[in-house]
């Protein structure tokens, strides 16, 4: 089975009151390396904020759209002037601002096709204002973040009433201690090791080591997968400390890494929102499986690369 592959970018900055454009910007780093990859990105940008850094916002944006599908990514509190989620807000105000950020995106003369929510955050609502909007392709829905009120089949393309839903891909992570008495699994010391690893994951270029994205994509067939959402952020390749400070570059290796591997798999194909029709819905699923990345350490490398770190400033 083949397996579709989509990269989608989330470009934003953060919440508070500085001057953080540049961590927006970096989508335009990101949008590069795809393009001479030949890749076409999807890039969910914050109209919102606009309220926040000005017309610098749209000129991103309209850079983006020359060689990558740019859609809707909402966080209402940059307008609102506190932090606040989409599904804090009634349908008529959902629609209203979903409404806002399409007449921004045709000003710039594109055409916005799908929307994610800013952090996760999905309701009934939403779908609705979505839906009154004709934006009728969302990817929100993040099954581990209580944020997504919306309950889908984890990793599966499906269909909530007109609207095509596309997963935020999610795995398990269980770490198998070597003892001279044998493997423990975390699932034997799980309240240990939450505090020194998490024991969930989506599938995100900064939450994930090279190893866990080309095991989740290898063994997608194993788990009945046929479409994994490659997340990042406009700021997954910048480096900063944590006053916000540009400090240099991160995960250019493992970008760089993933789209060889991508590049050399005949059985893999890159699509985005332009051609997601390329993928044929499944009406009904077998047992649904939450793929399970195991990862076999002793204990002097669990002490060296997960609880020093977490300890040691």
């Amino acid at each position: 089975m083949k397996v579709y592959i989509m990269f989608t970018i989330d470009v934003e900055s953060t919440h508070h009151p500085i001057n953080d454009f540049y961590l927006f910007e970096g989508a335009l780093r990101i949008a590069e390396i795809l393009k001479y990859n030949g890749i076409r990105g999807v890039f969910f940008c914050d109209y919102f904020e606009i309220y926040k850094h000005g017309d610098k916002v749209k000129e991103v944006i309209k850079k983006l759209s020359l060689d990558h599908d740019v859609e809707l990514h909402a966080h209402p509190g940059h307008k609102v002037g506190k932090y606040c989620c989409m599904a804090d807000f009634s349908f008529e105000k959902q629609f209203e601002y979903i409404k806002e950020g399409i007449t921004i995106f045709k000003e710039l003369g594109i055409t916005p096709r799908a929307y994610r929510a800013g952090a996760y955050s999905i309701d009934k609502n939403t779908l609705k204002a979505l839906e009154a909007n004709s934006i009728f392709i969302d990817s929100s829905v993040f099954p581990f973040d209580k944020r997504s009120k919306i309950k889908t089949i984890p990793n599966k393309i499906i269909k909530i009433g007109p609207i095509l839903e596309l997963p935020i891909n999610i795995f398990k992570r269980e770490i198998v201690l070597k003892t001279p008495f044998g493997d423990l699994t975390s699932s034997l010391f799980s309240s240990f090791l939450s505090f020194i690893h998490k024991n969930y994951s989506k599938v995100d270029l900064d939450w994930c080591s090279l190893e866990e994205l080309l095991w989740f994509i290898e063994n997608a067939n194993e788990y009945d997968i046929n479409f994994v959402n490659i997340f990042m952020h406009s700021y997954s390749l910048t480096k900063f400390d944590s006053d916000f400070k540009k400090i240099g570059e991160k995960n250019i290796n493992k970008l760089n890494s993933l789209l060889k591997f991508i590049h050399n798999n005949k059985n893999i194909e890159v699509v985005s929102i332009k051609t997601i029709d390329k993928i044929g819905l499944v009406n009904r699923y077998n047992t649904i499986k939450i793929p399970v990345f195991r990862k076999h350490v002793t204990i002097s490398t669990l002490i060296k690369k997960y609880l020093l770190p977490r300890i040691l400033p």
